[in-house]
């Protein structure tokens, strides 16, 4: 299935860039992310973590198709690659199909990794959610959303067995906004491992909040994380987790640059000490 949602989605963008008689705007950008690493034996010298390109292009009003090729990093170099199909019929907001992460939990949905505002990316949904390939719907009725998703394929991260790799699992998501600043949100997968969520944002004035709960098998993660806007270049944060029963504090920050460029650094304890300390530099283009 990997192979066929692949081609078709190459197929449609590779037809609409030779016949379409639109001149429809073709987007490329990226980011380089290099890590230097303290660690209590010495220091390692900085060295390049991730390095992806990221192409987009709208082939009609309502139908684009974005690709996430990540040469370094991820062990696939086809991240993402879907098609998008806006207000297909009334009352649905898009149809996805092709590659992409599953729609379940906040972190993986919010954030793509170089905006991640912690060095350490998706840390409490790692042991549970898998990168698959299906089809994910998406609507809304005044302040609820709702996602609906059909995933099988590949498993390249989670708590799914490799022997149910071409098993289908389904992915419902509800979102709320209580108020303009509180939104919230539940996670469930049905299949073979079952899984949920729940988590919570908060944006107040200039500090934000996050809650955010993972269940699945033996394992019960969650996090909180704060950030404050003390200056708008600079966004000092704290993050507690409790991932695989360990618990974990993360303390930082991250620092705006010129050209979308930023610099984050973060030092990460344990109760045996501090274990590790953590700067990053990202350049997008």
């Amino acid at each position: 299935m990997n192979r066929i949602c692949a081609l078709l989605v190459c197929y449609v963008m590779w037809f609409h860039v030779a016949f379409s008689q639109d001149s429809h705007e073709l987007k490329l950008s990226g980011f380089g992310m290099w890590v230097q690493e303290l660690p209590r034996d010495g220091a390692a010298a900085l060295k390049l973590k991730h390095a992806w390109v990221i192409v987009d292009r709208r082939l009609d009003s309502n139908f684009s198709v974005r690709g996430m090729f990540a040469f370094a990093g991820p062990p696939k170099v086809v991240h993402s690659l879907f098609g998008r199909w806006e207000k297909p019929l009334q009352g649905i907001d898009y149809l996805r199909f092709g590659k992409f992460e599953p729609p379940f939990g906040h972190g993986t949905n919010f954030y793509r990794i170089d905006r991640n505002p912690t060095v350490n990316y998706s840390a409490i949904d790692a042991p549970v959610v898998a990168r698959a390939h299906g089809i994910e719907a998406a609507l809304h009725w005044q302040g609820l959303g709702m996602k609906f998703a059909g995933m099988s394929g590949e498993r390249l991260l989670g708590n799914i067995p490799t022997a149910y790799e071409n098993r289908w699992d389904m992915y419902i998501r509800p979102t709320y906004q209580l108020t303009q600043e509180i939104t919230c949100g539940v996670s469930t997968r049905f299949g073979p491992v079952e899984a949920w969520g729940a988590d919570v944002q908060a944006e107040v004035g200039s500090f934000h909040l996050e809650l955010e709960g993972v269940s699945s098998r033996d394992t019960m993660n969650y996090t909180a994380l704060g950030m404050y806007q003390v200056l708008p270049w600079l966004k000092p944060l704290v993050r507690y987790e409790r991932i695989l029963g360990r618990n974990q504090w993360t303390g930082g920050f991250s620092l705006k640059l010129p050209a979308d460029a930023e610099i984050k650094a973060n030092a990460v304890l344990t109760k045996d000490g501090l274990q590790t300390v953590l700067g990053q530099l990202v350049i997008r283009w």
